[in-house]
Order: C-alpha cells, then sequence, then structure tokens
C-alpha cells in the first residue's frame, strides 16, 4: 500500500513539472500578434508588481531601522556613583550620570521588522530579474516576428483664461 501512495504521489509531481512546463512555453511563445500583445502586457504587469513589491520591502527594513536606532538609545537610567560629584556635594542622591539603555519594546519588532523587509527585498529582486527577462524574451520574440507596440502621446491642452 505504501508503494501505491509512492506511486501517486511521484504521478502528481511529474503531472504538475508537466502542466508547469507547458503553461512557461506556451506563455512565452505566443503565436499570433494579439496573444504576444497579451503576454507583452502581462510581463510588464508582473515586472511592475515585483519592482514595486521590492521597493516596499526595502521601506519596511527602513522603518525597522528607525525603530532599532531609536529603541537603542531610548530610555536613560540615572547612574549614581558611590558617593561623588554631585551626590557627595549635595548630601543626597543625586544624577552623577546617565546611562542609556535600549528598550526591547521597540528594538524586538525592529530588528524583526527589518529582518523581514531585507528577506522579502531579495525574494522580490530575484523575482523583478525573473520578470524583466521574461519581458525582454518576449520583446524579442515580437522584434523577430515585426510585430510593435506603438506608444502615441497623449495630447495635452493647456488653456489659460484671464
Amino acid at each position: 500500500m505504501v508503494s501505491e501512495k509512492g506511486g501517486h504521489v511521484k504521478v502528481m509531481r511529474a503531472l504538475a513539472t508537466v502542466l508547469v512546463f507547458a503553461a512557461t512555453l506556451q506563455a512565452q511563445n505566443p503565436t499570433t500578434e494579439q496573444e504576444w500583445r497579451s503576454e507583452l502586457a502581462k510581463a510588464r504587469g508582473q515586472s511592475s508588481s515585483a519592482k514595486s513589491a521590492k521597493w516596499g520591502s526595502i521601506v519596511l527594513a527602513a522603518g525597522g531601522g528607525v525603530l532599532i536606532g531609536v529603541g537603542a538609545t531610548h530610555d536613560q537610567v540615572c547612574v549614581t556613583g558611590p558617593g561623588t560629584g554631585a551626590s557627595s556635594l549635595a548630601g543626597h542622591l543625586l544624577c552623577d550620570q546617565y546611562k542609556t539603555v535600549a528598550n526591547w519594546r521597540l528594538l524586538g519588532p525592529g530588528i524583526g521588522l527589518t529582518a523581514t523587509g531585507v528577506m522579502l527585498a531579495g525574494v522580490f529582486s530575484s523575482r523583478q530579474h525573473k520578470a524583466a527577462e521574461h519581458l525582454r524574451n518576449i520583446e524579442n520574440i515580437g522584434k523577430q516576428r515585426n510585430w510593435s507596440v506603438s506608444l502615441r502621446p497623449a495630447g495635452v491642452n493647456i488653456a489659460f483664461s484671464w
């Protein structure tokens, strides 16, 4: 019974691999200009989305860095020496100097946000690279088949009234 289940899993994996590979081939080799335009628009959207997500991750990491900076220097604690300085002159305990203490309520989440942002920036940077490569491939297919996308600038009318 174990061998049947293992065989079933292998067949499912093979089928999933074939389907993914077939979808990739179909997406990378459009046969008509309409399919090419559709694939080009999709590839541009994926590239733009990956770029936006990468920059969002960088902002997340930077926000975590700010929390780390604030959390590392947030609290100051009074350090009193053994009767030296101002406390010995006043005859009671005064604060001779302050010591900066980390606030882990800010520092902990800051470290977490920074680590998450850096990890996600790496993931989305890789996706952006793959999407840009896919976009170049789609554009090259269009060039080989003499398909092009024309960009017509929109007319801008500026009216002034006195």
